[in-house]
């Protein structure tokens, strides 16, 4: 059986992998092409570019999230419902409230800056397009079905087909996701990627299985946001897996 510590841990990564994935692999189908990471690096300056750091506030921020749900809601709720709601209430208080609060901070945008440039944060990032703010429901809906399924994650015989099945579905959808990281300027070049990536199993895909491939840059001292998804998500995979294996065990 998973302790409540571990699942919550399984669960809460997970969770946030999906929902960042998801806002990596959307352009493909038509979504806009949003830069969070690089929208929170825009508050250490009008000018400032992408790097670690926006990365890292980012990856803060999606934690505290799913800590908040698993301190405050949690425990007091049951069914699936609960998470999904809380999901939903974070959409709404990222778009209307942090947003606008992250562009005040961002301060006036440098000088020729477009009206629909992805790293200037406002109400909903409506400068984008109503795609935008449907992209992001979609990523926190993602994340609200990641905390629904994890709930009886430990639960022994509780546990369904369904979330096995889930589970499967996730762990896939997070390697593509992370496949899908590699940098991209606009819908279209993200659209030629995962179009490779689908059509070529046997070259693309297992190269980017090879670890050896994602070790380069952690070796050269450089910390490449794709390179740790990957070990991240097989890390994560690996655990999953372990757990499923000692509970089904335990319950012959």
């Amino acid at each position: 059986m998973v302790s409540l510590a571990m699942r919550r841990v399984l669960v809460g990564l997970t969770a946030v992998a999906v929902a960042l994935g998801w806002l990596q692999l959307a352009p493909a189908f038509g979504f806009p092409v949003t830069a969070p990471a690089a929208m929170l690096d825009r508050m250490l300056g009008a000018n400032h570019e992408a790097s670690l750091a926006g990365w890292a506030m980012l990856l803060v921020g999606e934690l505290a999230l799913a800590g908040g749900y698993f301190i405050f809601v949690e425990g007091r709720t049951r069914g699936p419902v609960a998470p999904i709601v809380y999901a939903v209430a974070a959409w709404l208080v990222t778009g209307a409230v942090l947003m606008p609060l992250i562009g005040i901070i961002q301060g006036a945008p440098p000088a020729g800056d477009a009206i629909n440039d992805p790293m200037r944060a406002n109400f909903f990032m409506l400068n984008l397009g109503a795609g935008a703010a449907a992209e992001s429901l979609v990523a926190w809906l993602l994340f609200g079905v990641v905390l629904a399924a994890g709930r009886t994650l430990g639960l022994g015989e509780s546990t369904s087909m369904v979330l096995q099945l889930a589970g499967a579905i996730v762990s896939v959808g997070a390697v593509v996701a992370a496949f899908a990281l590699r940098p991209a300027s606009d819908a279209r070049t993200a659209l030629l990627a995962t179009a490779t990536f689908l059509v070529s199993p046997y070259s693309d895909f297992f190269d980017y299985l090879n670890a050896a491939n994602h070790a380069g840059s952690f070796s050269a001292g450089r910390l490449v946001p794709k390179d740790a998804i990957f070990f991240v998500t097989l890390t994560a995979g690996a655990l999953f897996l372990t757990t499923r294996v000692v509970e089904s065990r335990r319950w012959r």
